[in-house]
């Protein structure tokens, strides 16, 4: 059984005929018979004797499991392991206000939602019950703006794995700056996750103070794409010495030194939880003195049709949402069909955003001295299209005397000296032809773009020639 977030499990086999190299262990979600996961044996070195046993760690993803044995002379399944319901992927996001704060999370069951909130550790003082969603396979085919052939090609790459039921709590007339405490989950039955904290927004006016952005893009949850396919080490209670992730269609395995710390190998480390714990590090830096928002420049979790990653991505990614709002931008890979993404389906229904709509991802917010913009290179945003009129009106808006600092955000980049398909040049080229001299006009001090997997950052650039060289 498996209470709370997750659960070590041993798993052992013995009797095997024939084993290969090629055989492996699957994880199935039950009773929707969906392989969420793979694992090779070979990495247990009694595996020619046709035994061994590894130690998995199955997390709470609202479906209970059954585990399989597939090899070419033999097959073996498990009992079921039953999975209770438990608050998961707790998250949190600014709206247009800063007294306000939006908390969402995930269950199994619908039971009576709640959050509790206060000043101090352990004493809740207020309690907000909360709002409740969810989506269907059908929901998949509603993509406005994209062909009918994409759709199908879309929709038949697809599975689909019920999300469960997504909660969301709109928290209001929060005092500037402070540290609020909180537990979310079911009053009827009874579960509530452990407790959290985060810190209030600075005001609007608050021109003088020091607001942290974490920025990142292209994340991905640490698992294959296909699927997570470790190998396991014999034993009870060790760990897998090799991870694998898809990063860019690369399926890579093995140690990863990394250049830029002094840590040494980082072994079983794929780069996504890489890119988690060094934002971690940065948000402990910060502690509660500087209010500190993480910025997503699109491509979350690179699900492709694939709903477990999305649970990895979110169960990956919830130690710091619990913490620290987030706000995010859509990517190609989180809407476009024909990249694996899934119409924005997921995406809008787990990220509350201050957007107009699902068809309208796209928002803007203060917080303090920045005025932040997120819009979609997804979507129209050539003259006259509802977009760019939005985006023209906001800019135009700006109080710069409250605000003295603008940054947008999309997820395929104005300028990008990477390696680039036809389709991303084309959207750079069209965005320096549409919306440069609307950013110019505007005095927007920074893009953050995404999309192609390399760092790089320009001077104060127009039409390719540096404004100022330094």
């Amino acid at each position: 059984e498996i209470h709370g977030l997750a659960e070590h499990v041993l798993v052992t086999w013995n009797g095997i005929v024939d084993p290969k190299p090629s055989d492996t262990i699957h994880i199935i979600a039950h009773p929707h018979n969906l392989t969420v996961e793979v694992r090779s044996i070979t990495g247990c070195h009694t595996w020619p004797l046709g035994k061994g046993q590894v130690n998995i760690t199955l997390p709470n993803f609202r479906h209970d499991y059954q585990l399989e044995y597939h090899g070419s002379a033999s097959r073996a399944i498990s009992a079921i392991v039953e999975v209770h319901d438990y608050p998961i992927h707790g998250h949190l996001a600014l709206t247009s206000k800063p007294s306000e704060i939006r908390l969402s999370w995930v269950s199994r069951s619908l039971g009576r939602p709640v959050v509790k909130f206060g000043l101090n550790p352990g004493n809740y003082t207020h309690r907000l019950e909360a709002r409740t969603i969810s989506y269907t396979r059908a929901d998949f085919s509603k993509c406005p703006g994209i062909s009918a052939t994409e759709q199908r090609h879309g929709l038949a790459m697809r599975t689909f794995l019920p999300p469960g039921y997504i909660h969301t709590v709109l928290i209001t007339g929060l005092e500037e700056m402070q540290t609020y405490y909180y537990v979310y989950g079911s009053e009827e039955p009874m579960s509530f996750a452990t407790e959290a904290s985060f810190q209030s927004a600075p005001t609007q006016n608050a021109t003088n103070s020091d607001v942290k952005l974490l920025i990142v893009s292209d994340w991905g949850s640490g698992m294959c794409e296909k699927h997570h396919q470790d190998m396991p080490r014999c034993g009870s209670g060790s760990s897998p010495p090799v991870a694998c992730q898809t990063f860019s269609g690369v399926l890579t395995r093995g140690c990863k030194e990394d250049p830029n710390t002094n840590v040494g190998p980082l072994l079983s480390v794929p780069p996504a939880h890489v890119t988690t714990n060094r934002l971690l590090k940065e948000m402990k830096e910060a502690g509660q003195h500087v209010p500190t928002i993480l910025s997503v420049a699109g491509d979350l979790s690179y699900a492709r049709g694939k709903p477990a990653l999305w649970d990895a991505f979110l169960a990956m990614v919830s130690p710091i949402a619990r913490q620290t709002p987030w706000m995010v931008a859509i990517g190609n890979h989180d809407y476009r069909l024909l990249s694996g993404g899934e119409c924005g389906v997921p995406f809008t229904r787990h990220f509350h955003m201050p957007w107009q709509s699902y068809t309208r991802p796209y928002y803007s917010l203060d917080f303090g001295p920045v005025h932040l913009v997120y819009f979609s290179t997804e979507h129209p945003f050539t003259p006259g299209s509802t977009q760019w009129r939005w985006m023209a009106s906001d800019l135009a808006a700006v109080n710069r005397t409250a605000q003295p600092w603008v940054i947008v955000s999309g997820h395929k980049p104005m300028y990008s000296s990477g390696k680039q398909t036809a389709m991303t040049v084309a959207s750079s080229k069209m965005m320096r032809h549409y919306l440069q001299e609307l950013f110019q006009k505007h005095e927007v001090d920074l893009g953050v773009w995404g999309h192609v997997h390399n760092y790089e950052r320009t001077c104060r650039i127009s039409h390719f020639n540096c404004s100022d060289p330094h």
